[in-house]
């Protein structure tokens, strides 16, 4: 008898990226989905190298949905046309017609965001307690001499 694989996916097993990407494909096509990130996300939670297209992205349908223009018919084309430098079909969420499995997208990336957010604050709090002295300074001690030039203006 074999055993069978028993491997559970986790949103850790996903770039900050991925995620952002998976969350923007689900609001393409699922109006559920755009309407849950719209509820959970912050303006600034797109962070990634990915993030400055995906938000653009990510407003645009929002803008629609809020005009009441959304439709997921023919979001992808419309998308094509306003951002040609960017591979809309790229961006899919193979489960963004599972509402909790979007709220999780929208739960990882801001998790991660606000562990980035903790971990810069707490690096400012130590520097702002334990300021680094001149003389602290790597090499700040030494100084370097400069190399003697010959009569041809190379190293003597």
């Amino acid at each position: 008898m074999q055993s069978q694989s028993t491997t559970r996916f986790s949103f850790r097993d996903l770039t900050l990226a991925e995620a952002e990407a998976e969350i923007v494909g689900a609001a393409i096509e699922h109006e559920h989905a755009l309407a849950i990130a719209l509820s959970v996300l912050a303006v600034d939670d797109f962070r990634s190298e990915r993030a400055e297209d995906l938000r653009r992205i990510f407003y645009v349908l929002a803008g629609w949905y809020a005009k009441d223009q959304w439709d997921a018919g023919t979001n992808r084309d419309r998308l094509e046309r306003y951002f040609p430098e960017v591979w809309i079909d790229g961006l899919w969420c193979p489960s963004g017609v599972v509402p909790e499995y979007v709220q999780a997208l929208c739960a990882a990336v801001t998790e991660s965001n606000r562990l980035a957010d903790n971990a810069v604050a707490a690096t400012r709090a130590w520097y702002s307690e334990n300021p680094i002295q001149p003389s602290e300074r790597p090499f700040a001690h030494r100084v370097i001499p400069r190399p003697a030039t010959g009569p041809r203006g190379g190293v003597a």
